[in-house]
């Protein structure tokens, strides 16, 4: 299996392409984003729609500017809310 990056991510619809100009324009604002309280990104989608391959591209880029990367599944997230209710 190759690494996952935004250029060998796999464009096939208009919500895909849109997807990976979000997930990029993420990564090149970064720096402008990342000292506010609202600087973390989620995709959601289909089974098979890229939201792995993306948050993993996504990661790597991150982390390849020692930034610290935290990726939380969404069925772990929602298990630890219902917790509190």
């Amino acid at each position: 299996m190759s690494t996952q990056t935004f250029s060998n991510f796999e464009v096939w619809n208009k919500s895909s392409e849109f997807a990976k100009e979000v997930a990029i324009a993420f990564y090149n604002d970064f720096k402008n984003i990342r000292n506010h309280r609202q600087n973390s990104i989620l995709f959601c989608g289909q089974v098979g729609s890229g939201k792995t391959h993306l948050s993993v591209a996504l990661g790597i880029n991150l982390l390849d500017k020692k930034i610290k990367v935290v990726y939380v599944l969404y069925r772990d997230v929602l298990t630890k809310i219902k917790k509190y209710d």
